[in-house]
């Protein structure tokens, strides 16, 4: 489990349940990377990914849909990066999940050559 800041300034975690919800779901895991990396251990204001993710589990933890059965209620970078639509997440992610992507791909690349991914930012 990570945490992150909500718009509260609250810390939170997002429990082990819902990544393994997330993943048996198919999402991508770079999207299960960005959304348990806290926007301040990148020194950005925000992590929109992981701020929709709890948005998500409130509304499973009140009854409603399982946080899985949400997850085309996202916005453009948030159904690039759940798809891992490579051609496009350059171009929908804002300065801050650009920031957190590099932060991503540079922490899971760091020792190997240029495998592309790079590129993508």
């Amino acid at each position: 489990m990570s945490t992150t800041e909500t718009n509260s300034g609250e810390q939170r975690q997002i429990p082990d349940e819902v990544i393994a919800e997330l993943r048996e779901a198919g999402v991508s895991e770079i999207f299960l990377k960005v959304i348990q990396t806290p926007a301040e251990e990148v020194g950005v204001p925000r992590n929109s990914a992981r701020q929709e993710i709890f948005v998500y589990m409130k509304y499973a933890d009140e009854g409603y849909s399982s946080v899985s059965d949400q997850l085309n209620m996202g916005g453009g970078f948030f159904q690039d990066l759940r798809n891992l639509e490579t051609r496009t997440i350059p171009w929908s992610a804002d300065p801050n999940n650009r920031e957190i992507l590099n932060h991503v791909f540079q922490m899971e690349y760091r020792n190997q050559e240029s495998t592309g991914v790079q590129d993508l930012l």
